[in-house]
């Protein structure tokens, strides 16, 4: 009986600390930032007050046999939850959850570790072949439509002007992942002026990001362009999402 009406205040429990913490914390992490930070720090936090509890209010064997089964129960059901939100199919994949899991990985260990390191790598292969979905995109209107799309970009003859703009716009993660794809064409970014290509190789860097862009595929995809334009920059160790990589390349680039 004390297992059951402990495990229902569970979530109740957890919403609260998150609601907490973000108060808390407001005023020093930007939103996306923060989302990060609160479903990290409430999903440990409500784990350990649910096992503090549990130890004070039921101590027998029995009942903590079974504590340890609600427990991992629990924690199972919230790293599927991250798992689902980094789906790129209806929000281009939350890049905050994702993070959330790589930090969990660090932190846990035994069975915990091995599911989350299992849907890490799960997600990982569900993007490998992303570049597909977003090259077949129509998603990237012409500058000069006013309502409904009346010509789309296209890869060969696009205007950077037009897909340097959307690959901002918040509205549409689809636009935007189509335009970090167009960006990443070889032929025509030779042709540039190295002002230009300059202007375009950081904004392909502003969506890799997070604090700019908390879609995974629009970020993964920035990530391949930016891979495609740069000689001496490659993808480490052959990491789909190895955005610190390309931001400390760029950064050391900078600084010479």
């Amino acid at each position: 009986m004390c297992i059951k009406k402990l495990s229902k205040g569970l979530n109740f429990l957890r919403e609260q600390l998150k609601g907490f913490i973000a108060g808390l914390w407001n005023k020093w992490w930007s939103g996306r930032l923060l989302r990060e930070k609160v479903e990290e720090v409430s999903w440990g936090a409500t784990i350990i007050a649910f096992v503090i509890l549990v130890v004070q209010f039921c101590g027998s064997n029995e009942n903590m046999r079974l504590l340890r089964q609600q427990t991992l129960m629990l924690t199972n059901v919230s790293i599927y939850q991250l798992a689902d939100r980094c789906v790129w199919a209806d929000t281009g994949g939350d890049r905050s959850s994702f993070q959330t899991l790589i930090n969990l990985r660090k932190q846990t260990e035994g069975a915990v570790w091995d599911l989350i390191d299992f849907k890490i790598k799960e997600i990982k292969r569900n993007y490998k072949n992303s570049e597909y979905f977003v090259k077949n995109l129509r998603a990237v209107c012409k500058a000069h439509t006013k309502t409904e799309c009346e010509e789309w970009e296209q890869y060969d003859t696009f205007d950077y002007d037009n897909v340097l703009g959307q690959t901002t716009d918040d509205r549409f993660w689809t636009g935007r992942a189509k335009s970090a794809y167009f960006l990443g064409n070889k032929e025509k970014f030779a042709h540039l002026s190295g002002e230009y290509k300059q202007k375009v190789l950081q904004q392909l860097i502003d969506r890799i990001k997070q604090e700019n862009e908390n879609s995974l595929i629009v970020s993964k995809t920035a990530l391949e362009s930016f891979d495609k334009l740069v000689d001496d920059y490659q993808i480490k160790d052959n990491d789909i999402f190895d955005f610190q990589g390309a931001l400390e390349y760029w950064q050391n680039k900078q600084g010479k």
